[in-house]
């Protein structure tokens, strides 16, 4: 008889025909292993309670698998592998880890009952991160440069750079290396337009000289989360507009306060006023704005300066230009 259990601890490698209700918090793109040529994907799951279990899949299971297992929704998992996990990829409490495999049944929460509830997640501001281990932030990535081949003393590395901001509008780069080059950013690449939301977890944070961020083994990178903290950035407020000093036009992307003070109008203005229906409304509120002139500074990539396409340039400051009354 297949027992139904809700706690993790109660689930060892004796355990025989059990099965749990579980959600999905983490899932990474598959990889190769470092020192072989083995297919993986790791996953982060978690119970009612809120603890956290790592889980693996190797292999051709990682296909058969495709459409299960998907970021924030909950499955019955029964008869998973269970294995002591090895302290040096250990990074949650939990000592067992799980090995999804063809053995494994993957079922369906029906949908009258209760999903796993998506835990609350403690966000982080940029700013704030060398205070904490193992951080959790919310980002907004506005650039990302081409990849590089670097030696570092133990050998060859891959390295590539994105550049992100949180709430505060405070852009900084976040190094990525090796295998997030190939897989995270490679699709961060692919919708960077778009100013994807990244939800970053275990980042390494640095202090010295200056706060700096990068990736390590242990990061878990999710794109555009659906989760109730992503609201905020989601609603951020972000305005593509053209500047012109006279001797040439360029584009640009301005986010949150900055647009709302440029344009004269809240975020909640702009998120009821879009589609073609409104667009007289996005009409006069542009020709508003385009009839001040404004002091505005630009933060400019200088290796792709000449594109000039809003992705590459993010308004960072814009007040208006004050005229004295001799001048008016």
């Amino acid at each position: 008889m297949r027992i139904t259990y809700t706690s993790i601890k109660d689930i060892t490698p004796k355990t025989r025909d059990w099965k749990i209700k579980m959600l999905v918090v983490e899932k990474s793109p598959k990889r190769i292993g470092q020192h072989s040529s083995v297919k993986y994907q790791n996953l982060m799951l978690v119970v009612e309670q809120g603890n956290r279990l790592q889980a693996t899949i190797f292999g051709n299971d990682i296909d058969s698998r495709e459409d299960y297992l998907q970021m924030f929704q909950s499955y019955y998992i029964i008869n998973a592998y269970v294995k002591l996990l090895d302290s040096k990829y250990q990074t949650e409490s939990h000592q067992y880890q799980w090995i999804i495999n063809a053995k494994t049944i993957i079922e369906e929460i029906p949908e009258n009952e209760q999903q796993v509830e998506i835990p609350k997640y403690n966000l982080i501001p940029i700013n704030e991160l060398d205070a904490y281990k193992d951080s959790i932030a919310e980002i907004v990535a506005l650039h990302i440069k081409p990849p590089k081949e670097i030696t570092l003393t133990n050998g060859p590395a891959t390295l590539q750079e994105i550049y992100v901001i949180d709430q505060s509008f405070n852009p900084i780069s976040l190094p990525m290396w090796d295998r997030f080059v190939q897989d995270e950013c490679k699709k961060i690449s692919e919708i960077i337009e778009t100013k994807p939301i990244l939800l970053a977890t275990k980042l390494k944070v640095r202090s010295y000289n200056g706060l700096s961020l990068s990736s390590r083994p242990a990061s878990a990178f999710t794109i555009n989360p659906l989760i109730l903290e992503a609201k905020p950035l989601q609603r951020c407020c972000r305005a593509y507009v053209e500047v012109d000093n006279g001797t040439g036009k360029l584009a640009a992307v301005m986010f949150g306060e900055l647009a709302e003070k440029a344009l004269g109008h809240s975020a909640i203005d702009f998120m009821n006023h879009t589609g073609d229906e409104h667009l007289p409304f996005i009409q006069k509120m542009a020709s508003e704005a385009s009839e001040n002139q404004w002091m505005i500074q630009l933060a400019v990539d200088p290796e792709i300066f000449n594109q000039q396409r809003h992705k590459n340039f993010n308004v960072i400051s814009i007040d208006p230009v004050q005229y004295g009354p001799e001048l008016e």
